[in-house]
């Protein structure tokens, strides 16, 4: 049985109606607050007896938007050009509760603010849902292929272990307490798949 405070839930957000994403480290621009004030036109209150996610903001913030909040050396190069942040505004969540072995489609009605068109809405983002789930067909597909059974790192066995040696010394000395230390792993797969 799952812990019925860690892990009683899973939630997954559908079409989100705004995305709000943070591209560039910039010292003068506070991003939170932008996030902040985009939330604002669409406060509700939760309905008591559902799950406690039900509807709003999911997203990521990136390990590299700490620099906007403290002021930390960047020595890592940005070859990925992935977003900041980015963060989905959602009015349709399917919820799950494993506990009681139930789910629901929750729709808030938003991004409408007007109650009448908020309650239109969200009865025809239920009724949509309900019914892709009612029809949906189960598939079986291939899992994609690797095309030529090469994984390359950005690291050897040698550089990895002495760059966790030097991490592990690190913490010893009383320098860091925690690390968050990757290597990436890249593989070309079939692309008719």
């Amino acid at each position: 049985m799952r812990d019925n405070k860690l892990g009683r839930y899973s939630y997954m957000a559908i079409d989100p109606f705004k995305i709000v994403t943070h591209n560039e480290l910039n010292n003068h621009f506070d991003f939170f607050a932008q996030l902040t004030q985009a939330m604002e036109p669409f406060k509700l209150a939760s309905i008591p007896g559902l799950p406690a996610f039900q509807g709003g903001c999911a997203g990521f913030f990136s390990y590299d938007l700490a620099r906007e909040l403290e002021t930390l050396p960047n020595k890592a190069k940005d070859d990925m050009h992935y977003p900041l942040a980015g963060i989905g505004f959602f009015d349709v969540v399917i919820s799950f509760d494993h506990m009681l072995q139930k789910a629901w489609i929750i729709s808030s009605g938003l991004p409408e603010t007007n109650e009448a068109s908020r309650l239109k809405r969200a009865k025809q983002r239920l009724e949509q849902f309900h019914s892709l789930i009612k029809y949906a067909t189960v598939t079986t597909t291939t899992p994609p292929q690797l095309k030529d059974h090469t994984i390359s790192t950005d690291l050897s066995s040698n550089e990895y272990n002495a760059a966790v040696a030097n991490i592990i010394q690190y913490i010893k000395d009383g320098d860091i307490f925690e690390a968050n230390f990757t290597q990436r792993f890249q593989c070309k797969l079939d692309p008719s798949i």
